[in-house]
């Protein structure tokens, strides 16, 4: 399935509805990058399709709230996250560690 559809589907979107498909394009290339910088490697591998939409689904979210970091409203609070969560770190870095390895010469 392209990744642009599961993307709506996590969202909530309607698969039909395309006035989303340029920045939610931009979201998918972020999260790409944003994997490639973090876990040095040139291209998603895989296993990682599941973290690349879920960081591409946090930066959707977090549209709008970038200086956002609480909110009252009444006896309502809201906090926001402002970088990458945990879950998120933890997967990346799981990858890392079980793909990594040291070179002999």
């Amino acid at each position: 399935m392209d990744k642009t559809i599961t993307l709506k589907i996590l969202l909530d979107i309607d698969r039909d509805d395309t006035s989303n498909d340029e920045i939610l394009s931009l979201y998918l290339l972020s999260a790409e990058n944003f994997i490639k910088n973090y876990c040095d490697v040139e291209s998603v591998p895989s296993e990682l399709d599941i973290v690349h939409l879920h960081i591409a689904v946090f930066q959707y979210r977090q549209n709008g709230f970038e200086a956002v970091t609480a909110e009252k409203i009444g006896n309502i609070s809201q906090t926001f996250k402002s970088s990458m969560p945990n879950h998120i770190i933890e997967e990346l870095d799981k990858f890392i560690r079980n793909t990594k390895y040291v070179k002999f010469f």
